[in-house]
């Protein structure tokens, strides 16, 4: 994740991060159809961001790739219906190894993880098992009727 605003961030390091967190998704998407169509019950599962729909200072990058992330969802959703089920997930905070680091090189740990857990209505920052569970759900024949959704995993953030 880049920090900048539209002043401070430069038109290339803006694409880069377009190219990262949107392109990438396109990129894995594109190659994954061919297969999917072949079988069965297919689904995709995108990974965006709260941060796609409630943007903050400082991230002039980073959100509008999120939103970009959700509307490619819907659009395969809408495009491959109905061999391929496409649907996202927007995580708030989690607890990846990128955020670990974070709590190790903040001066005061416990202080910083604290900032990032009152974001949310629920006072805690998400685990890498939350966001497998609803990757696992959306996968699954248990969501069937499910395409084109957003699945908010996020602590409430977008309440």
């Amino acid at each position: 994740t880049f920090i900048g605003s539209l002043e401070s961030t430069d038109y290339d390091t803006f694409m880069r991060e377009l190219s990262i967190n949107l392109g990438g998704v396109f990129n894995l998407c594109r190659s994954a159809v061919p297969e999917l169509k072949k079988q069965k019950d297919s689904t995709i599962v995108t990974v965006g961001s709260d941060l796609g729909v409630r943007p903050i200072p400082e991230r002039i990058g980073y959100c509008p790739s999120k939103a970009g992330v959700i509307m490619l969802t819907k659009c395969i959703a809408l495009e491959y219906a109905p061999y391929i089920r496409a649907n996202a997930i927007l995580p708030g905070l989690v607890r990846t190894p990128m955020i670990e680091q974070r709590f190790t090189e903040a001066e005061d740990p416990a202080a910083l993880e604290e900032s990032y857990a009152s974001l949310y209505p629920l006072h805690k920052m998400g685990k890498i098992e939350d966001m497998a569970n609803a990757i696992a759900f959306l996968s699954s024949e248990e969501s069937g009727f499910i395409t084109g959704e957003i699945m908010h995993v996020c602590g409430g953030s977008l309440i």
